[in-house]
């Protein structure tokens, strides 16, 4: 890893948490996105389309001087994937990895308003969603709550509900209609495509604020137990 100050950082961000993948390579210039509708079958596509990344970047993954990596909440699948492969580069290739919760990669934007309320919320089926209440601010994003497994109505009922609320993911377009009925500012976008110039600033700010993280580090945060875990509790307390 080269030192920081005079360099520019070379960054890798990752996240697979829903169904769209971010891919970001910065190198002093952002490329790459969010590749939508991949169906959660990041495992499929996630190598091939992080090489094309790379190479429009004119890098190769030895130069990365951090790997920034969605953690989740999100699909469990899709979170297990981007963490595992992470950890995989890092550790074969001595990066140091960062891991940031997934739904504050989508809620960075730009086109907000200051002083707006941001709600991601992912389809978590079970009438609930993986999500978080931020606050754009000058200073940055101020988490109102933090990434979780939720019912609606939980985030909803602590937004005042003349503020400005942004809706953001699957989740907020599945249950549009209760979030319009409880907040009279609501607007709901319904597309989840991330701002890549400023999640890439804000990432690559993480990175020259972290120390040096090793791959053992990096978990995923699935926030709920998966069915088959929460059956196998039940059953081991029968």
């Amino acid at each position: 890893m080269r030192l920081q100050g005079d360099f520019v950082l070379n960054i890798l961000i990752i996240d697979t948490s829903c169904e769209h993948e971010i891919i970001i390579v910065d190198n002093g210039k952002t490329f790459g996105g969010a590749f939508m509708n991949t169906g959660f079958v990041h495992s499929l596509s996630l190598f091939e389309r992080v090489d094309k990344v790379l190479a429009q970047s004119g890098c190769v993954m030895s130069d990365m001087d951090y790997i920034i990596c969605g953690v989740g909440p999100g699909s469990f699948t899709g979170v297990r994937i981007a963490v595992t492969t992470v950890r995989t580069i890092s550790q074969l290739l001595n990066i140091p990895v960062v891991g940031v919760k997934s739904p504050l990669l989508y809620a960075i934007r730009s086109d907000i308003e200051l002083n707006s309320n941001i709600m991601v919320g992912f389809d978590a089926k079970k009438s609930k969603i993986f999500g978080a209440l931020y606050r754009k601010t000058e200073q940055g994003y101020l988490t109102l709550i933090e990434e979780g497994d939720y019912f609606p109505d939980y985030i909803l009922d602590r937004v005042e509900p003349e503020s400005n609320l942004i809706c953001l993911g699957s989740g907020s377009v599945k249950y549009s209609e209760k979030i319009i009925e409880k907040s009279q500012k609501a607007r709901i976008l319904d597309n989840l495509m991330p701002d890549i110039n400023s999640v890439s600033a804000y990432c690559k700010d993480i990175a020259e604020k972290h120390s040096t993280k090793d791959y053992t580090t990096l978990m995923p945060f699935y926030a709920r137990l998966s069915d088959a875990e929460a059956l196998k509790n039940s059953l081991v307390k029968k």
